[in-house]
């Protein structure tokens, strides 16, 4: 699918981004030679405010870079699934629209693409917080950048080498995730789990690159991981937990990329815990609904209830202390935090 020069296709997504676009898609146009090997597949997904014309407006200005899908509106999902056949690009990269790119590191990223042949790279990213604007950095840690790990070597590797494998660290090279077979799923919301679980357990082949490139906003009032969208849509996090969860289980995996799964299905648990703990403001309703999928993910796969009963407890601890969602981030700003993260990870 490559067209021998487009080195990666970033792909947009924008659901009613016009606040927030124009920063996104300007971190693109670098000035360096890496303006030539890129192409920005924008899909707009049924906007109703200005994103088209915001759109509109880097196609006629770059057309060598920016190219525009216009779609009915299908979510978050089904604007990477329109992407795909469109991408010309070696590897393939998203970038959600209230996002950016470090427009410095993208000569060097591309650089270490063209030399590429591993079916994923890893790169650092930041969380920018919407309020303060401050930056946290997140970095895998105990690798070697720019070998090629197997992913039996990236288990070994420690818990530090899977810091940056979820949606913002990872490129896919283009025809490793089409060979896949992945659909993600479409009209609803925690998709991006499928994405960087479902093609990453199928890899031969993974490297990592000592370089920032995603800034990933987080704290805005318009993100659906906002408290009050997180519980309304706890339903499709589920969905999306069992969808990789029995889809896995149904093909013949290897032991290293069963620890992956079992390690990504946790993650997805703890959030959902943390959901119905700490946001539900119907706290009856939120311990039920928290028990309730314990027992189910305990009855399927029965090692998801060890590697998550300290993680269950605390969070259990702290819906009985009546901590607060708005509490959350000064708590992951502490050392007892660190030291638990460190614990249950």
């Amino acid at each position: 699918m490559s067209d021998g020069n487009k080195i990666v296709s970033f792909i947009v997504p924008a659901y009613n981004s016009q606040e927030f676009l124009a920063k996104c898609l300007s971190s693109f146009i670098s000035g360096s030679r890496a303006d030539e090997k890129i192409e920005v597949i924008i899909v707009n997904d049924g906007s109703k405010d200005d994103t088209k014309s915001v759109a509109l407006g880097f196609t006629r200005s770059c057309p060598e870079i920016f190219r525009l899908i216009d779609k009915k509106n299908g979510g978050h999902g089904s604007a990477i699934n329109a992407a795909l056949p469109e991408a010309h690009g070696k590897y393939i990269k998203v970038i959600d629209s209230d996002d950016w790119i470090v427009m410095e590191n993208l000569e060097k990223y591309i650089e270490v693409l063209e030399t590429s042949d591993a079916d994923i790279l890893i790169t650092h990213f930041h969380t920018v917080n919407a309020r303060t604007g401050k930056k946290t950095p997140i970095k895998s840690s105990s690798v070697t950048y720019g070998k090629k790990y197997s992913l039996e070597g990236l288990m070994a590797a420690g818990k530090g080498a899977l810091s940056c494998c979820m949606f913002h660290g990872i490129t896919y090279e283009a025809d490793f995730y089409r060979g896949c077979g992945v659909t993600l799923s479409e009209r609803i919301s925690y998709e991006d789990q499928e994405y960087c679980t479902l093609p990453f357990i199928k890899a031969e082949s993974i490297i990592f690159a000592d370089l920032f490139l995603y800034e990933y906003l987080v704290g805005s009032a318009n993100q659906s991981v906002a408290d009050e969208n997180q519980v309304s849509r706890a339903g499709q996090l589920e969905q999306v937990f069992w969808k990789i969860a029995r889809g896995a289980a149904a093909e013949k995996i290897s032991e290293a990329a069963k620890a992956y799964l079992l390690y990504k299905l946790a993650e997805t648990l703890q959030n959902y815990y943390v959901t119905m703990l700490i946001r539900n403001s119907d706290r009856k309703n939120g311990r039920r609904e928290a028990a309730r999928i314990r027992r189910l993910s305990a009855k399927e796969l029965p090692p998801l209830k060890e590697l998550t009963s300290f993680r269950y407890g605390l969070l259990l601890l702290m819906h009985f202390l009546h901590i607060k969602p708005s509490h959350l981030e000064t708590l992951k700003n502490s050392p007892l935090y660190l030291w638990m993260r460190r614990a249950i990870r």
